[in-house]
């Protein structure tokens, strides 16, 4: 078995997209959620973007210091189950999630919350299943238990 995961679209792309879909959609035609004024937005949006960018920045950590890498290109030699990746196999794209809905909340924009789901079965569909696979096969057992454990989410 290979120990590198060959992936077409990477997550952050999947980000951008939903992201630039979401802003395009804003500029052709409005769609708010009545968040108005802007230090209302900003109060609902910090939560969501402190919880992603630290989580984000724990399992990156948690990442290396256990030898592993958020990159699809590099050989995964462990299994990473400390750190944030014992509450959820994901917490990377749930960070990615997390910050989503934080611009949405921020722009107080509907078509971002509209899109979020979106967001979410492209990640599980596209990246997440195929990780699945990958690492089913790469550590066998050792990863189907720890996958019988932790949630995918939360």
């Amino acid at each position: 078995v290979t120990s590198t995961l060959r992936v077409r679209l990477p997550p952050d792309a999947l980000f951008f997209s939903f992201l630039a879909a979401g802003l395009l959609a804003e500029e052709l035609h409005l769609l708010s959620l009545g968040l108005d004024p802007i230090r209302l937005c900003l109060a609902t949006s910090f939560p969501f973007f402190l919880l992603g960018a630290g989580l984000g920045l724990w399992a990156l950590r948690t990442l290396r210091v256990d030898g592993g890498s958020p990159d699809f290109g590099q050989p995964v030699r462990t299994l990473t189950r400390s750190g944030p990746y014992r509450h959820t196999r994901n917490p990377l794209y749930l960070a990615l999630v997390l910050v989503f809905l934080g611009f949405a909340l921020a722009l107080d924009s509907g078509w971002l919350v509209l899109l979020a789901p979106g967001l979410v079965l492209s990640l599980h569909y596209l990246v997440i299943a195929r990780e699945e696979r990958f690492l089913l096969r790469l550590f066998g057992a050792e990863y189907a238990a720890y996958r019988q454990r932790v949630h995918r989410w939360i």
